[in-house]
Order: structure tokens, then sequence, then C-alpha cells
């Protein structure tokens, strides 16, 4: 009979811990809206700038929460805005198309500092970024679009609020870089992701 009991408990902790650690896998989505800051450039001798538009940016990601407060993520996103101004020196041109279409793939690793009934996070990606530009026309100028994939990286705070014991929604900040040779492209998400524990 103990045996039996023994047996019973043993199968019941194996179950709860292959349950336990599916629950260590989750995966996200997340929708945000865009804020590019501006590029400065050089046209010949005087200093300019390029203004952006306000666009959209969404993510997907697979992660693997270590328990401890460490999360570990890959992550594929798409951003998405246009050029809306140029300034070279004192003169200032309108800009027609140039979509300026971003895919980004980047590791990240996150800490949650858990509070209870919610838990604050910081977090940290590095990975490569693919800058697709459409052609577009400054002033009476037009020129060709562009490609290119670059060094990005990331930073990003917010806060994950549980809905079920598996689900939970996470708004949140984030500052991205991109290093496109010498003029770095730098820009504001506000964003709120929707995670779902496997």
């Amino acid at each position: 009979m103990k045996l039996a009991k023994i047996g019973a408990v043993a199968a019941f902790a194996m179950v709860a811990a292959t349950q336990a650690q599916a629950q260590n896998m989750y995966g996200s989505v997340s929708a945000g809206v865009l804020v590019p800051e501006k590029l400065d450039i050089q046209v010949g001798t005087a200093a300019g700038e390029v203004k952006f538009d306000t666009g959209y940016a969404l993510t997907t990601a697979l992660g693997y929460d270590f328990g401890n407060g460490l999360r570990t993520e890959l992550e594929l996103g798409l951003n998405d805005t246009g050029f809306k101004s140029a300034r070279a020196g004192a003169t200032s041109f309108a800009i027609t198309g140039g979509d300026v279409d971003q895919l980004t793939l980047h590791a990240a690793g996150y800490y949650d500092f858990n509070m209870g009934t919610v838990s604050p996070y910081i977090g940290a990606g590095v990975g490569l970024t693919r800058t697709d530009i459409d052609a577009f026309t400054v002033g009476t100028v037009t020129t060709g679009g562009d490609r290119a994939t670059d060094f990005s990286m990331f930073g990003e705070a917010g806060v994950s609020i549980p809905v079920t014991d598996r689900l939970s929604i996470a708004p949140g900040v984030r500052y991205s870089w991109v290093d496109t040779n010498g003029s770095n492209l730098t820009a504001w998400t506000f964003k709120t992701a929707l995670r779902i524990a496997f």
C-alpha cells in the first residue's frame, strides 16, 4: 500500500515537473507606435537633417523563462515608416515617396522584478536589421531606393501584467539603434506585448 502511494506521488510529481518545464517556454507578439528620431546628415559643407513620419512596429518572439527573473528571446520584427522632410543648412525640402521598411532579427535578454501582482522588467537585444528604402523625391530631385543590412541593438523597459496563469500583457517602451555607416537610425517604440506560456 505504501509503495502504491509512493508511486502515485512520484507520478504526480513527474507530471507537475513536466508541466512546469513546459511553461518555461513562451511565445509573444507585440504591436506598437514607432517614433523615429531625426537623422543628422551632411550635404556638402552644410549640416542638415532628415525627419521621418510616425510609423508602426510589429514583433513575434519565442522565449524561455529560467524561473529566477531571467528570460531570453529570439525575436523577429517589422518596422514601417517613411521620410517626412529634409533640411540642408537653412533650406528645407519636402520629401515624397521613400517608404522605409525594416526587418529585424534580435537575440534578447530580460530581467523581471517580481512584485506580486505585476512584474516590471528591463532588457536589451542585439542583432541585425535589413532596411529597405523605396525611391523618393527631395525637392525636384528623384533618387533610387536602397537596401542594407546592418548591426542593431535595443534597450527596453516595461511591466508584465498577468491575465491568467499562462497569459500576460506587457506594455513597454523600446529605444532602438541601427548602425548605418555613420548615420545612425534611432527610434522610440511604444508597444504592448501579449505573452503566452506553452
